[in-house]
């Protein structure tokens, strides 16, 4: 059975536009609660908006400077558009400052609007890069490109569960996974580069990393791909990617030449925290490996994938035994990880998708008329199977939640009330003056950080004492007492005049050597019972002594129960 070549590319692109409209409109138009899918988000706006105030962000394992430099550059033309239109009523230099203060607090009140015009534009890349992937797909000669592989590739890359997760948040796997995904379907259809090639790719690579760096352990594939694809001087020409992909990284990420002790301290420290808060006790995340195979589709896959991996080292390439090989590794070094997200499977996932469709286009070509029909209802069903988990992702994102729920009800309260809270509601509840000034203070405390780099560093013994720590270990793994510090002087900056209801209230947490403006369970749960802090406690546990005022049972997440202090 031959479809016209024509007629399957614009099948391709109309289910791609079907998707990114869908997308659109259910990640910018018409968004979860409050617009968010998650609190990463704001670590990259966060980063990208109080670069204007010095400071450096905390790049973790990501490092996301691609995108957090689109947010600077959006909250820099937001306030020159507000210096502008209120320009007649500045009398100096200050003032202008002064707008910078107002419109970052207002933020800080507010981030919808800034993420919802960051959301429009990954949207916008990572459509544009599909775009250009499914176009070489069809338009490019290659022995691979057959008429039944293409199709293959170009259908699972479109409803492709790994893109589309990512791409209505602002997570640096969104445009990392598209730029990496083109860079990849580059390199396998392609027999000879040329040096414009080769240049592409370097910027790519390099763009890549610096969203992304976790994509750094698939650089054995990619440089052994530069190096055999090159028709002469192989040597000379990979160096020469190597030496633009390094500056293109560090052209991404100046903080790594401005500020290298503040990188390093959040991206050591981050691992080494991973590494020590939840150590595994078997050789491989047997849970995650678990949940994999409980989808039926998953065993679907792996045999797609065989017989593309059958197909790739029947070339007798050795770029691809070495992609092959390279994805593999990496997978056994990802499952031996204790916490496992889908984003940190994406470089695995995105080379799956390919060798499972050149698998599908295999099958087609090897068992004829049947073959043909079978590798067609094994792609549907791979593709069905995606563009159900996405339906389902989205509306999990979208469906009510019980800590919803409980933050209506909170902010019907009168202002200033005082209030116990589980730490998912402190994303979205005011902070009322006398909150913000002791999470400040709880900010400064060296002993707390002290605290914090002794459990990282499984030194719970150690007697570090508050005068003797060291200043240069601030902003140390995950908490950024710089940036946090500037964003409470501007909260109490306002805060007070502001019209908005603010709540007097405390989070409480089991562990809180992590987080410090948070509250010990125990501690809390006793001051509660004193009455001495706090009016009302919202728990995620009932409690056997005391009948809840209010329960919030209905939503998706786990129960939330209301108690009140007797007066």
């Amino acid at each position: 059975m031959r479809i016209k070549t024509n007629y399957l590319q614009l099948s391709a692109y109309f289910l791609l536009g079907m998707l990114w409209c869908y997308t659109m409109y259910v990640s910018v138009l018409n968004p979860p609660f409050m617009a968010y899918f998650t609190v990463d988000e704001n670590f990259i706006a966060d980063s990208g908006v109080f670069l204007w105030y010095g400071n450096t962000p905390r790049c973790l394992d990501w490092p996301a400077t691609p995108s957090l430099l689109i947010f600077c550059l959006l909250f820099g033309i937001s306030t020159l558009a507000s210096i502008i239109s209120h320009r007649g009523t500045y009398e100096g230099l200050l003032d202008i400052f002064e707008q910078f203060d107002r419109n970052a607090y207002q933020y800080l009140t507010d981030r919808q609007d800034l993420i919802l015009t960051g959301r429009t534009i990954q949207l916008l890349m990572v459509g544009t890069l599909l775009v250009l992937t499914v176009r070489f797909l069809f338009r490019h000669k290659h022995p691979l490109l057959t008429p039944a592989s293409r199709p293959a590739l170009a259908f699972l890359i479109v409803t492709s569960y790994v893109v589309w997760f990512n791409a209505p948040v602002l997570r640096p796997e969104a445009l990392a996974g598209t730029l990496f995904l083109y860079l990849v379907v580059q390199m396998l259809f392609t027999e000879q580069a040329t040096t414009g090639q080769i240049r592409l790719w370097a910027i790519l690579f390099g763009l890549i990393l610096a969203q992304r760096l976790i994509f750094l352990f698939l650089a054995p594939a990619i440089l052994v791909g530069v190096f055999l694809l090159l028709p002469a001087n192989q040597w000379k020409g990979t160096l020469r990617f190597i030496g633009l992909t390094i500056l293109l990284f560090v052209a991404a990420c100046p903080f790594l030449l401005t500020d290298p002790l503040v990188v390093a301290k959040s991206f050591v420290g981050g691992i080494i925290a991973k590494m020590n808060d939840e150590p595994m006790g078997t050789w491989f995340n047997y849970t995650y490996i678990g949940e994999y195979f409980k989808n039926p589709v998953s065993y679907l896959l792996i045999l797609l994938c065989l017989l593309g991996m059958v197909k790739l080292v029947g070339t007798r390439k050795w770029f691809y035994g070495v992609l092959v090989l390279n994805w593999i590794f990496f997978l056994f070094l990802v499952l031996r990880s204790a916490k496992i997200y889908d984003t940190h499977v994406l470089p695995a996932g995105i080379i799956t998708v390919l060798v499972a469709a050149l698998g599908a286009g295999y099958l087609a070509e090897a068992g004829k008329k049947v073959g043909t029909w079978t590798a067609i209802a094994f792609v549907m069903i791979v593709a069905f199977s995606n563009l159900r988990e996405y339906w389902d992702f989205q509306a999990r994102s979208h469906a009510n939640q019980n800590k919803f729920d409980a933050y209506r009800w909170i902010i019907s309260l009168p202002s200033e009330t005082s209030l116990l809270l589980p730490p998912d509601l402190e994303f979205y509840v005011p902070k009322a003056q006398s909150t913000l000034l002791w999470e400040s203070e709880q900010n400064r405390d060296t002993l707390k950080m002290a605290r914090k780099i002794n459990y990282i560093l499984r030194r719970p013994g150690s007697s570090l004492e508050a005068q003797k720590f060291p200043v240069v270990a601030l902003s140390f793994a995950f908490e950024d007492e710089r940036l946090y510090d500037t964003q409470y002087r501007l909260l109490l900056k306002y805060t007070e005049q502001s019209k908005r209801k603010v709540y007097n209230y405390e989070v409480y947490l089991d562990n809180t050597e992590l987080a410090s403006h948070s509250v010990q369970r125990e501690e809390a749960m006793e001051n509660f019972r004193s009455g001495k802090r706090y009016r009302y406690m919202v728990s995620e546990n009932r409690l056997d002594d005391s009948e809840p005022i209010k329960e919030f049972t209905g939503g998706i997440d786990a129960p939330l129960w209301v108690y009140e202090v007797p007066l």
